[in-house]
């Protein structure tokens, strides 16, 4: 799937967003930098990117491998205040 939508990015040389949920959750652990690598090289030819992680999939080495190029991060998980959802952002630090 990856390898058709950068195929699709560069041969028809068009940009759109590309949204992926779980992206490493059937990559084993030693390919997943290079597969956020390649990601990578996406973004730096102005391609926008979403990732849908699961927590068994943002180790902290991927998250520092990514967290120079993206310009949001959110967390939802259950709130330990009223025992709801809640969606963090790590970046600022509030509910939204």
């Amino acid at each position: 799937g990856y390898s058709y939508l950068q195929a699709m990015q560069e041969g028809l040389e068009i940009k759109f967003p590309i949204l992926i949920d779980t992206p490493l959750s059937a990559i084993g652990k030693e390919m997943r930098n290079g597969i956020m690598q390649n990601f990578i090289d996406l973004i730096n030819k102005n391609i926008q990117m979403t990732f849908f992680f699961t927590n068994s999939e943002l180790t902290p080495d991927i998250f520092n491998l990514i967290k120079g190029y993206t310009s949001n991060f959110y967390e939802i998980k259950i709130s330990e205040v009223d025992d709801g959802n809640a969606i963090d952002s790590l970046y600022e630090r509030k509910k939204i």
